[in-house]
C-alpha cells in the first residue's frame, strides 16, 4: 500500500491504460482459442452448399478494431474524478490540492 500511496496521477493513469491494453490481449487470446476450437466445424448451409460461419478470424474478433476503441475512449466522467483524486492525494500528502 505504501508503494501505491507513493504513485502519481499521471503513474495511475498509465497503469489504468496498460490493464485496458492486457485485457484486450487476454480476449485476443482467449478469442483466438475459440476460434481455433469451432472453426473446424462451425458451418451454416447456404442454398445447397455447406459453409464455413467464420471465413476468417477478423469476422469472430477483429483486434485491431478493439484497439481503436480504446484509443477513442474519453471518458469524461472517470476523468473528473481522477483530477478530484489527485486534489484529494496532494490535500492529503500537504499540497495545494492540484497536480
Amino acid at each position: 500500500m505504501q508503494e501505491f500511496d507513493r504513485l502519481t496521477i499521471p503513474e495511475l493513469n498509465l497503469m489504468s491504460e496498460a490493464l485496458a491494453y492486457m485485457q484486450v490481449d487476454k480476449q485476443n487470446d482467449l478469442h483466438t482459442l475459440a476460434f481455433l476450437t469451432v472453426a473446424a466445424g462451425a458451418t451454416k448451409k447456404r442454398g445447397n452448399d455447406i459453409v464455413p460461419v467464420y471465413k476468417k478470424y477478423t469476422d469472430f474478433f477483429n483486434y485491431e478494431k478493439e484497439l481503436e476503441k480504446l484509443k477513442k475512449e474519453s471518458d469524461p466522467k472517470k476523468d473528473r474524478m481522477y483530477k478530484k483524486l489527485s486534489k484529494l492525494v496532494n490535500r492529503e500528502k500537504g499540497g495545494e490540492g492540484g497536480e
